[in-house]
């Protein structure tokens, strides 16, 4: 083991974790944390009053950080709204289950995990992601995927590189997809929504609805996504429906 693994390991679970406001949303509630996935051990879970799943206690240890540093955020997140020992179950398809009349949503990525959570019953669905920068030969290779239906004029904006700019795109189609699936109740792809601004200013994407998703979710209708960059190659996006 080299000096800087000796470094990692001496560090703890938790490096870096509280409260965030990263969009200035008087009505959520986000709580972030930095993890070390080499300091991660089973008993952590009851240390920090996580509930463990059996299917998680049989997974690796890398799905097992991820989901207690996303659980911990999510805890801390329902605690701001005075809720208290919320117990938050798994879906059919791994979504988090949501106390009554709570909106919500669970990211991760590499040493980052982040919850956000609303009781404001305006908002009817929420998404967020976090992301690392996508490599450019991985752009290439997806790209068509994730961009089907946009103009790829849309990656050369300012002040943005363009894997950081399909990144983010990418990114919001996935935070779009956890806002709606509560209200649409099934799978769809990259291609049911379509980017049509990027505003840098503003932090702000947004993009229309290509096919129906649902009665409220209907062709041509506009959302806007935006995004944070919480360092240098790390992105987080947030979705609000209302």
């Amino acid at each position: 083991m080299n000096s800087r693994q000796n470094y990692i390991s001496s560090l703890p679970f938790l490096i870096n974790h509280g409260q965030a406001n990263w969009w200035g949303h008087p009505s959520l509630s986000q709580h972030f944390c930095e993890f070390n996935q080499e300091a991660y051990q089973d008993h952590l879970f009851d240390m920090f009053k996580v509930r463990c799943p059996e299917t998680v206690k049989k997974s690796v240890v890398k799905r097992r950080s991820e989901f207690l540093a996303g659980r911990y955020c999510a805890q801390k997140a329902l605690e701001e709204l005075e809720l208290d020992s919320p117990i938050i179950r798994i879906g059919q398809h791994r979504e988090p289950i949501w106390p009554q009349g709570i909106m919500g949503a669970i990211s991760h990525t590499t040493g980052l995990a982040t919850a956000i959570v609303s009781n404001d019953p305006n908002v009817t669905g929420l998404g967020i992601d976090v992301e690392l920068t996508v490599e450019p030969d991985t752009m290439d290779k997806i790209g068509k995927h994730i961009m089907p239906l946009e103009n790829l004029d849309i990656l050369h904006t300012k002040a943005l590189l363009p894997q950081e700019v399909f990144t983010l795109i990418f990114s919001v189609k996935e935070s779009f997809y956890k806002a709606a699936y509560p209200r649409v109740q099934r799978f769809f792809d990259f291609k049911a929504v379509n980017v049509v601004e990027f505003d840098v200013n503003e932090r702000r994407i947004t993009f229309k609805i290509a096919e129906k998703l649902c009665d409220t979710l209907q062709v041509g209708r506009e959302v806007n996504g935006y995004y944070h960059r919480f360092s240098d190659d790390t992105w987080a996006t947030l979705v609000c429906l209302d």
